[in-house]
């Protein structure tokens, strides 16, 4: 138990740390600063060996923060100025997963599963006082993270674009906020010698920065963008800021990328924030700015016999839906809204949709919302007239 809610051992040295006195996610944490010093292996085998195991103590399963990691932070960053380090970028993507880390017990407090004896061990007067340890560890790491600010700066200058790139989200998640900061940003956003590089700059200039301040700035290096990837992300990043009032072109860029998706999507993959295949994140994208623009987007789709673009139509369908019927309707047809009946009946009239390339998802989707998947039904079902 001591591990799990990292209890710690209450260092009260105030010069050198003394990681003994110290625990990180697997017990003490003795063996934090040989692991950073092995980061300068030339063998890339115990490099890997070793980034590996700080990840596990300091910002344990990606997300947890122990009493060791904010001591930690400010010795990785020492390691950043080390020019010889084969491995930078991966000390500054775990420096990100730390300041976005939490505390142990929340997903204690997200769990709906936990046996109320566990419920009130974790009620007790010491385990109260641990978790307030625990949120002090977590606010000190943040600090630590946000500290290394200037030194993450100075990397956006390195001839390594892997590590510019990680440099720029880094800056873009905690400094995006100084004006100094947004500016180099812009920057990299608009002269980078790297694709990857300036649209991760559009990627963090559009990070928790107000609209009105950088929309323009995205928009005037989207319109003299010619690589597909940094186009995209560029306008993905605009319809995030602009939502609703997304210029067509922007919103046609986006599209571009579910039929033609051979384009971007390997090279996408690559970007540091994504987590998710490229149809995903653009769909979730294309939800933002309504129903109205997921209907184009069939449209679009649906005129391709391209097996790439086929593949976006069901979640496409899947959520379009979702943005008229935010849950799946138990309602009669006599409660539908008109903005759910009119959605319908777009279905009903897209004549691709109900071809034999579409049908089956088309169908698929209509059953999971409970609806009827004969098209004569679904008009009956809504009661209006179809459009030619």
């Amino acid at each position: 138990m001591a591990t799990l809610f990292g209890l710690g051992r209450r260092n009260t040295k105030s010069n050198d740390t003394d990681w003994s006195m110290l625990e990180d996610a697997l017990g003490p944490a003795d063996a934090i600063p040989s692991l950073i010093k092995s980061l300068e292996s030339e063998d890339r085998k115990s490099r890997q060996t070793a980034l590996e195991a700080l990840e596990d103590r300091l910002i344990h399963q990606g997300a947890f923060v122990f009493e060791a990691t904010p001591h930690a932070v400010p010795v990785m960053v020492k390691a950043l100025e080390n020019e010889d380090l084969l491995d930078r970028y991966a000390i500054v993507r775990m420096l990100i997963k730390i300041g976005h880390g939490v505390s142990v017990f929340e997903q204690f407090d997200q769990s709906d599963a936990l046996q109320d004896a566990m419920k009130q061990q974790l009620n007790t007067p010491e385990m109260m006082e641990q978790r307030k340890r625990n949120d002090e560890w977590v606010q000190n790491a943040h600090r630590a993270v946000r500290g290394a600010v200037p030194a993450i700066e100075k990397l956006l200058l390195s001839s390594d674009r892997r590590l510019r790139s990680w440099a720029t989200f880094f800056l873009g998640e905690f400094g995006v906020e100084d004006p100094r900061i947004l500016a180099a940003l812009m920057g990299i956003m608009r002269s980078d010698t790297n694709s990857h590089v300036r649209a991760t700059g559009a990627f963090a200039v559009s990070r928790g920065t107000p609209a009105p301040v950088v929309a323009g700035e995205i928009k005037n290096a989207l319109d003299k963008e010619g690589h597909p990837l940094t186009r995209l992300v560029m306008a993905m990043s605009l319809a995030r800021l602009l939502k609703e009032y997304t210029p067509e072109e922007v919103e046609q860029s986006i599209v571009k990328a579910l039929v033609e998706p051979e384009m971007v999507e390997e090279a996408y993959a690559d970007l540091p924030w994504v987590q998710n295949k490229l149809h995903v994140d653009v769909i979730a994208c294309l939800s933002i700015l309504g129903e109205e623009a997921l209907q184009r987007t069939l449209n679009a789709l649906s005129a391709s016999d391209k097996d790439t673009a086929t593949a976006s139509v069901k979640p496409l369908l899947n959520r379009l839906l979702m943005s008229v019927f935010y849950k799946r309707p138990k309602q009669t047809p006599e409660a539908l809204t008109l903005r759910q009946k009119q959605t319908i009946m777009y279905l009903t009239s897209h004549k691709n949709l109900w071809s034999e390339h579409y049908e089956s998802s088309l169908k698929d989707i209509l059953k999971a919302f409970k609806l009827p998947t004969d098209r004569m039904e679904l008009i009956q079902y809504v009661g209006m007239t179809p459009s030619a």
